[in-house]
């Protein structure tokens, strides 16, 4: 061991000074051989793993926060019907139907993610009947193909003449 700058000249001596000094890309160390003579010197190189990329998560709601539109609207009717949602319909996911939905999930033993998915979807539409929407236009289509109108009231007038004569 050589004296006078503090410095080893060993294998360990080396690694320690190395440590020390903070090496951090690559470091030379030299190994001994099984007969104490000094073999050529092996690198060894440090890298940084490379981090595995997180897939883009895929989405499984059908409905959920943020959304707006006439599923929506329809969402919000069905949950009306069901006195879970009391407010008006507006065709916007809020967070009043957030919460309307995670109390239907809940007691229907579905996930209560707040979020609308098929489950919650079909589980809606079984235990409702059509929106309001939806019937009075189905009704208005019947009406325009088949000409079929209820007939206007008469007024007492007209049926006191109807009766008379």
């Amino acid at each position: 061991m050589a004296r006078g700058n503090g410095i080893g000249t060993g294998v360990v001596a080396t690694l320690t000074a190395l440590l020390l000094v903070g090496c951090a890309a690559s470091a030379t160390v030299p190994t001994i051989a099984a007969d104490d003579e000094p073999s050529p010197a092996v690198t060894t190189e440090w890298t940084t793993p490379t981090p595995t990329p997180t897939p883009t998560p895929t989405r499984t709601a059908l409905h959920m926060a943020g959304d707006a539109g006439n599923d929506v609207r329809e969402l919000q009717a069905r949950l009306k019907q069901l006195q879970w949602y009391a407010p008006e319909i507006t065709g916007d996911y809020d967070t009043l139907t957030v919460e309307a939905v995670t109390g239907f999930q809940d007691k229907r033993g579905l996930p209560a993610t707040g979020q609308v998915d098929q489950a919650t979807w079909d589980a809606t539409s079984a235990r409702v009947r059509p929106p309001a929407m939806a019937r009075s236009r189905s009704s208005s289509a019947l009406i325009a193909l088949t000409g079929l109108r209820r007939a206007p009231a008469a007024s007492p007038a007209t049926q006191a003449a109807s009766a008379a004569g």
